[in-house]
């Protein structure tokens, strides 16, 4: 398929440029346009490519190919590209912020909920400040976080002992908070695609107007074609978006129905019945993990087989990588972050041997490493089989997907249901819920249905609709 005329147009300009990207409109494949249109007249060691997730990046790198990502100076997290110059840190695990986030929320939960209440404001700001209290936590235990390595590399730009990138493309760049905006502004160009409509991202400092504000100084080209939606999917979404910038591609009307229902047990009688009759990929999307497990059992006492994100193998992915790549200096350093033991820069047999593996890392210890249901199938499966292995296992299994809206995020499913749609969970006069039901609402291929209970659990609900 050749690309549109705003793909040619926002691949092709000279100079830094904006690019808002509404859903489906193809924004990875324009993504890498402008990377091989780079290339026509770069040193492939002046580009930077800068992807929101791993799994972006690595998405980008099939539509590349292996061999030229690896030209590159750089693709994949801002936060990979800040460690490359601060290998010294001793990082806290993603785990390790998650828990002493968590347990700051539950001491401050109610106080935080009387706050919110008072002053009318979006929780968003309140997890701002119990992030920054992680931040300072993690300090006192010797630990950095991901937030105060982004804050070091920007520092190390300013003061001149790190390089910026000379031509940096950004993926995902609505999602970009204070300290990113300031690393990416150091690059001779700038190239940044995104939605401030798909910004959901406000309890990590994420913050639309960013972008916004940088479209007006910076040109800025727009991509407003879906390819992925069906016409009803796509007006529903302009109709939350209060906004027509995007229009469908297909023929195919699908459908959007909104449903207003008297009482929950209600809603999850018509989401099992809609969930039967339809047949393709499907998902439930929830505003919370709460309202998510709610909705699993819901859907289980109706005979709907439910599930949930698989959780993510992280040590075993990359003791795989490590064992199908043994002189991959990459692979090498990803191996060390995740066993906890950051080191410098180095060859990567080097690496294993002062990680305990030898010469290389064994096909025992990536079987070791393996929970038992995977045991057997990694230990007699040729090397290039086992990612896809573990690929298989990571992938949920069941009839229908139940997951949050973040969780979702960059994700795509045939049918997509929403339950809930109530004013509490989605309050008005909050623009980021807005988004957050903007998202789910634009992950449908085909079909997509909301449900406003009247009532949930006893008290009476104000539909969202």
């Amino acid at each position: 398929m050749e690309l549109t005329d705003q793909q040619t147009a926002a691949a092709q300009v000279p100079g830094s440029v904006m690019v808002t990207a509404g859903p489906g409109t193809g924004k990875t494949r324009t993504l890498a346009e402008r990377v091989q249109h780079l290339l026509r007249d770069q040193d492939p060691a002046d580009i930077t490519v800068v992807t929101f997730t791993r799994s972006a990046a690595a998405e980008l790198a099939t539509r590349l190919g292996d061999q030229v990502v690896a030209a590159l100076d750089y693709c994949g997290t801002l936060h990979g590209l800040a460690y490359r110059h601060q290998r010294h840190l001793d990082l806290a695990t993603e785990d390790e912020a998650r828990e002493v986030f968590d347990q700051i929320a539950d001491l401050e939960s109610r106080k935080a909920q009387e706050i919110a209440r008072a002053h009318r404001c979006p929780g968003s700001r309140l997890e701002r400040r119990w992030s920054d209290q992680v931040t300072r936590t993690l300090g006192y235990e010797g630990k950095t976080s991901m937030d105060d390595m982004l804050r070091g590399y920007c520092a190390m730009l300013a003061r001149g002992t790190a390089e910026a990138p000379r031509h940096l493309l950004v993926d995902e760049i609505q999602d970009a908070c204070e300290v990113d905006w300031d690393i990416y502004r150091q690059a001779e160009t700038l190239f940044g695609v995104g939605d401030p409509w798909q910004s959901i991202y406000g309890f990590r400092g994420a913050n639309p107007d960013l972008f916004s504000q940088a479209c007006q100084t910076y040109r800025c080209l727009e991509l407003s074609v879906n390819f992925r939606s069906t016409a009803a999917v796509v007006e529903a979404s302009n109709a939350i978006a209060d906004r027509d910038q995007v229009t469908a591609d297909g023929a195919d009307p699908g459908q959007a129905t909104d449903w207003h229902l008297d009482t929950e047990a209600e809603q999850w009688d018509l989401v099992a019945r809609d969930i039967g009759s339809r047949t393709g990929t499907q998902a439930v999307l929830c505003r919370t993990n709460a309202q998510a497990a709610e909705a699993r059992q819901a859907l289980k006492s109706r005979g709907i087989r439910a599930a949930g994100q698989a959780k993510r193998q992280s040590l075993l992915r990359a003791l795989i990588y490590a064992h199908t790549r043994p002189d991959s200096a990459k692979a090498a350093q990803h191996l060390a972050i995740q066993l906890r033991m950051p080191l410098a820069a180095g060859e990567a047999r080097e690496t294993w041997r002062r990680l305990g593996f030898g010469d290389h890392v064994e096909r025992d210890e990536v079987v070791r490493a393996a929970p038992e249901s995977l045991k057997g199938a990694i230990r007699k499966a040729p090397a290039h089989e086992l990612i896809g292995i573990l690929d298989e296992a990571e992938r949920p299994q069941g009839e229908v997907l139940v997951q949050t809206v973040h969780a979702a995020k960059g994700a795509e499913y045939d049918h997509v249901y929403v339950p809930g749609v109530t004013l509490d969970r989605y309050p008005a006069e909050s623009p980021e819920e807005r988004r957050i039901l903007y998202v789910a609402v634009t992950r449908a291929r085909e079909t997509v249905q909301c449900y406003a209970p009247d009532q949930e659990g006893g008290h009476r609900k104000s539909s969202a609709l």
